[in-house]
């Protein structure tokens, strides 16, 4: 069975402004007087597209609202840790260097590296195999 990636079927990513497209239809739906039922959403009108606006604007502050703590405090703490693996980077370089080729220590540093740094196997074939 193949794995389906993407959206479903008739569902499209939306982005700023949608509340404000929302309430544009349904104002047009209300003018034209349209009608229609959708079998997974029940009776599509101006009213249903009005309410699914609302909720469209809701969720949006909502979002905006989460995003802006989430970075408030991400931020700080990545920046944070980034100060710390620089320090931490240079206190192992430093112990490399005090070690003066010393195995044992040699052998201890090489266990606390953050990136192992193991080298890449050589490509095999030709390239566009």
């Amino acid at each position: 069975m193949a794995k389906i990636k993407g959206r479903p079927p008739g569902e499209v990513q939306v982005g700023e402004g949608f509340d404000e497209m929302l309430k544009r239809l349904a104002e047009l739906y209300q003018e034209k007087g349209w009608t229609f039922t959708a079998e997974d959403k029940g009776i599509i009108n101006s009213e249903s597209l009005l309410r699914l606006s609302v909720e469209q604007e809701t969720d949006q502050k909502a979002d905006t609202e989460a995003w802006s703590k989430y970075t408030l405090i991400h931020g700080p703490i990545m920046a944070r840790q980034g100060e710390r693996g620089a320090v931490y980077s240079r206190a192992l370089d430093f112990a490399r260097t005090a070690s003066k080729g010393n195995r044992e220590i040699t052998k201890i540093l090489d266990e606390l590296k953050i990136r192992k740094g193991h080298k890449k196997k050589p490509a095999t074939g030709t390239p566009g195999e």
